[in-house]
C-alpha cells in the first residue's frame, strides 16, 4: 500500500514539470528521478533546519530562525545555478521547477497545523475580534 501511494505521488509529481518549446508551447517533461531526488532532499533539509535551530538557540542569534532558513535556502538556490552540486543540485532544481499548486498542497497544511498547534489560546481569544475585522472587511 505504501509503495502504491509513493508511485501515485511520483506520477503526480513527474507530470507537473513543464518546459517551453521553441514555438512557445509548454510540454510536459518526464523526469522519473526528480521525485526520488526530491525525497532525498527532505532529510538534508531536516538536518540543516535542526542544525540552524540548535546554533541559533546556542548562540542566542539576533535573526529569527525562519529568516536564517530563508537566507540558507536563497544561498542554496543561488549556489545551484553557479556551481555543480551533483544530486543535491538536481534535487534543488526539481524543487525550483515544482508546480506551485503541488507546492501549496504539500507545504501549507503542515505550516497551518504547526501554527495552530503552537498558538496560545488566550492570545487567540484576546485578538479574535481584530483578526475577524482584518479577515473580512479589510
Amino acid at each position: 500500500a505504501v509503495r502504491f501511494s509513493l508511485e501515485c505521488m511520483a506520477d503526480a509529481y513527474v507530470t507537473t514539470f513543464f518546459e517551453t518549446t521553441a514555438d512557445g508551447h509548454e510540454e510536459s517533461v518526464h523526469e522519473p528521478h526528480a521525485f526520488i531526488q526530491t525525497l532525498l532532499l527532505i532529510p538534508v533539509c531536516l538536518l540543516i533546519g535542526n542544525f540552524v535551530r540548535h546554533i541559533s538557540i546556542e548562540f542566542n542569534s539576533l535573526l529569527p530562525y525562519t529568516v536564517i532558513l530563508l537566507l540558507i535556502g536563497m544561498f542554496l538556490g543561488w549556489l545551484e545555478t553557479v556551481a555543480y552540486l551533483g544530486t543535491l543540485g538536481h534535487a534543488i532544481e526539481s524543487v525550483k521547477n515544482m508546480s506551485p499548486h503541488l507546492l501549496l498542497g504539500v507545504f501549507i497544511p503542515p505550516l497551518v497545523f504547526e501554527s495552530a498547534f503552537g498558538a496560545d489560546f488566550h492570545v487567540i481569544k484576546r485578538e479574535f475580534g481584530q483578526a475577524l475585522m482584518l479577515a473580512f472587511p479589510g
